[in-house]
């Protein structure tokens, strides 16, 4: 049947983003919500009296940049749930093969007259389509939370803050997935993630007080170098950062094909 590992995945997998969605939904809102109390907090001030290497390890390189809500919001909140955004993408991508490997259905599912690389395509639509949906209820809840509120607001700079995750979303997806073609122990494939999603993070930390070639090159590599509120906040979405992420993802499902057509599957 046309696109019914498509359909399958979503039937199965919808309710879990949706209640995702609503989640970051009302985190979002909630933020909002508490922006007057955050503004109460001098945190301009307390920023500019920081010294530059410890201003750098904050990931704010211009404390000017919090002088407006939608800056303190996008700098103070934004930047630090950037590891749960990477927490979905890496729980679904799980579920392309190694999670159906580990709990025995994916050989079953290989029984039947269904090219392998179909199974991957297939599936990584569904989740791309599952982070899509993931996030438009993260947008709708963003927009949502800034009734009610006194404090003028650019919610339009926030929402295309908050969508700019998304690219990198979906390129860990291809990432996980890439990884679970290659390796069938669902626990391995969950500790490669997490540990580059965790020096990431560390070198989106150190990475700006550190300025050498090398640790430049180092920051090329890490994820949360193409999730720089601050920049998409004073510049927009930097284009090439998303066509990098888009691209890489493509290539990464492209390989998984390859791998995952040429071993054995777990039983």
């Amino acid at each position: 049947m046309a696109w019914s590992v498509f359909k399958d995945t979503m039937r199965f997998t919808w309710r879990m983003t949706f209640i995702w969605g609503l989640g970051f939904a009302a985190m979002m809102a909630l933020v909002l919500q508490l922006l007057p109390a955050m503004q109460g907090l001098e945190l301009v001030e307390l920023m500019r009296s920081l010294p530059s290497w410890m201003l750098a390890a904050t990931g704010v390189s211009n404390p000017e940049s919090m002088a407006t809500p939608e800056g303190l919001i996008a700098l103070g909140i934004f930047g630090k749930l950037a590891l749960l955004f990477a927490a979905y993408p890496v729980v679904m991508g799980l579920r392309v093969t190694s999670a159906e490997e580990n709990e025995g259905m994916m050989d079953v599912m290989l029984s039947l007259s269904l090219p392998r690389w179909r199974v991957i395509f297939e599936k990584f639509l569904a989740y791309t389509l599952n982070i899509v949906i993931l996030m438009s209820l993260t947008l709708l809840g963003l927009y949502i939370g800034q009734f009610g509120l006194s404090i003028e607001l650019d919610i339009v700079k926030l929402m295309v803050i908050t969508a700019s995750v998304m690219p990198v979303m979906i390129f860990l997806l291809a990432l996980t997935t890439f990884t679970g073609s290659i390796i069938s122990k669902h626990q391995l494939v969950i500790t490669i993630v997490t540990v580059y999603i965790m020096f990431s993070y560390m070198i989106q930390t150190v990475g700006p007080i550190v300025e050498t070639p090398w640790m430049d090159a180092i920051e090329s590599i890490a994820l949360f170098t193409y999730y720089n509120v601050e920049n998409t906040l004073l510049n927009g979405v930097t284009t090439w950062h998303v066509i990098l992420m888009l691209g890489l993802a493509v290539i990464l499902v492209g390989a998984s094909f390859f791998n995952f057509e040429r071993r054995d599957i777990a039983v």
